[in-house]
């Protein structure tokens, strides 16, 4: 009994230990929450304002209709009148039941609830790879592979960015520090999808090393490892081609970032009572310079969730990116309200983990006043 009374007592002094974090956080999660809806119920308002949101449910009832006719056995014997009338009456009434006879701001709400809950409706034209008209399916379907290929790209990119500024950082304007700094300003001159063309030419139609694109061969090979290698070699040039263009701007920002924190007080300090330069770097200088790199990282990994239109396009990748070109050229306005939507939650969910890696690191942000509280 003691035992427990005590184990109730350690735990009761930990959370009040961690009290401040956790109201922290709790209190920017509410205001990013209303910051969400807010957002969602912009693009909503827009697009009910254009009459967007009010196309996409008549074509939606259009296609309905359609498809009922198409179950109605004796439905080839009707009359162009008969088949007219019968359509309007069902579209009326399909109109009615959704709301659309009423004003657009009497379901505003309704669309934003719909919204929160990933309920994008259909697609006009597009489908998924099981043949889903849902663009929720089509998204999810999408989101992974987009994931797999420039999350991974990004985070490459970030790693060896960073250890090529740790080196560099130690000795500013030596030879090696100048040929990243003239890397980075090369690299970052250069369109992915540019870079792209030039791999694929090289190393899919000259050298025959890698596909030229795809996310898989045809036909897919049916085994799970088979079918995991089989993805991994075709998402190697596209990486490759990333990273090569990506981790000279990393190390170039980072190596400022460093140079700069090598200039407080502290580090000077900490050098000043003999500490190993590895001691300072990874004590001192890293901590002070993650706040900054972590955000630089993490928005990179928004950005790469929504692919990259062209590069996807160039290396036929079935990811966000190509979803998005798909949509904008056969105009399936679903789709790219849908892709707007996720694009704006994933922001702000990262926002948040943002929020929660600088309470983390800084404790004197949790004391700080949240914005709107």
């Amino acid at each position: 009994m003691a035992k427990s009374t005590t184990r109730k007592r350690n735990v009761l002094i930990a959370l009040a230990n961690q009290w401040p974090f956790i109201k922290y956080i709790i209190k920017r999660g509410i205001v990013l929450f209303v910051v969400l809806v807010a957002v969602m119920l912009s693009i909503i308002l827009i697009a009910g304002g254009f009459g967007i949101m009010d196309r996409i449910q008549r074509l939606q009832i259009q296609r309905d209709v359609l498809d009922l006719i198409r179950s109605i056995p004796n439905s080839g014997t009707w009359t162009p009148e008969q088949r007219k009338s019968f359509i309007a009456d069902q579209a009326a009434l399909l109109e009615q039941a959704r709301g659309l006879d009423k004003p657009f701001y009497t379901r505003t709400l309704g669309y934003l609830y719909q919204v929160l809950t990933w309920d994008f409706g259909n697609a006009q034209t597009l489908t998924s790879t099981s043949g889903s008209s849902l663009v929720s399916v089509m998204i999810l379907e999408r989101l992974p592979r987009t994931i797999l290929l420039f999350t991974t790209a990004t985070i490459v990119s970030a790693i060896i960015g960073i250890a090529v500024a740790l080196v560099v950082a130690r000795r500013p304007l030596s030879p090696l520090d100048r040929a990243t700094s003239a890397f980075a300003v090369v690299t970052n001159s250069i369109p992915w999808w540019w870079f792209g063309m030039l791999m694929i030419i090289m190393f899919a139609f000259y050298l025959k090393i890698f596909p030229s694109g795809g996310f898989v061969s045809v036909p897919a090979p049916k085994e799970p490892v088979a079918f995991a290698l089989d993805v991994l070699y075709h998402m190697a040039l596209p990486t490759i081609s990333i990273v090569l263009v990506s981790f000279g701007g990393w190390a170039y920002v980072v190596r400022s970032i460093l140079l700069d924190v090598f200039q407080q007080d502290f580090v000077l300090f900490a050098r000043a009572k003999g500490l190993q330069e590895r001691v300072v770097m990874f004590r001192h200088v890293l901590r002070a310079a993650m706040p900054p790199v972590v955000t630089m990282l993490l928005f990179s990994i928004v950005g790469s969730f929504g692919g990259a239109i062209i590069t996807e396009a160039i290396f036929d990748w079935e990811g966000m990116g190509r979803l998005f070109y798909q949509a904008i050229s056969l105009q399936d306005l679903p789709v790219l309200l849908g892709l707007t939507f996720v694009s704006a939650f994933i922001t702000i969910v990262v926002i948040l983990m943002l929020d929660i890696i600088y309470a983390f690191l800084d404790p004197r942000v949790r004391t700080a006043p949240v914005a709107g509280m």
